[in-house]
């Protein structure tokens, strides 16, 4: 693993596999955050590191790891499309600091809500990169904001590092 790379070992279906994690971010270069404070109206505030990691497991390139880490622990999914099996890490409830369980897709109660992204889903190709296929449509870019109520920040501690780390959670 690269410097500021992350690796672990993970049980999946009775097998060990190492996942080796890089920091990785979906923001914008230019990302800006801003705070609403109280008499002051909106304030430009520090961007917090990021906290969102992406993978593979070591042994199976067809995989796909987003973790996200935090004080409470790792929280991520792995997916292999290959198999179509897929797994989600958390911290283990009413457990210690450290300890965290693995999840297959079909352990996870359902509370019948839906992703909106379909199974099928791919990552986009990235122009000139090994994935790009030829003929493939060209990346589109988006800009989005996202806006958290003050009830939110108060469930994250007061916190607007906190806050920040919750919404990108994985």
């Amino acid at each position: 693993v690269g410097p500021g790379g992350i690796a672990f070992s993970v049980r999946l279906d009775g097998r060990d596999r190492e996942v080796r994690l890089e920091r990785y971010s979906l923001r914008a270069p230019d990302m800006v955050l801003l705070v609403a404070m109280e008499g002051q109206g909106v304030q430009r505030a520090p961007v917090p590191v990021s906290r969102t990691w992406r993978a593979s497991l070591r042994d199976i390139s067809s995989s796909v790891v987003a973790a996200s880490i935090g004080d409470g622990g790792v929280h991520a999914v792995i997916s292999d499309p290959v198999t179509e099996s897929h797994w989600q890490i958390e911290p283990a409830p009413d457990s210690g600091a450290g300890v965290h369980r693995i999840l297959r897709e079909d352990e996870i109660a359902s509370v019948g809500l839906n992703c909106g992204v379909s199974p099928s889903w791919a990552p986009a190709p990235v122009a000139g990169s090994v994935n790009a296929m030829a003929g493939s449509a060209p990346m589109q870019l988006a800009e989005i904001a996202i806006d958290s109520d003050h009830e939110y920040y108060l469930q994250n501690g007061g916190s607007v590092t906190e806050t920040v780390a919750q919404i990108e959670r994985v």
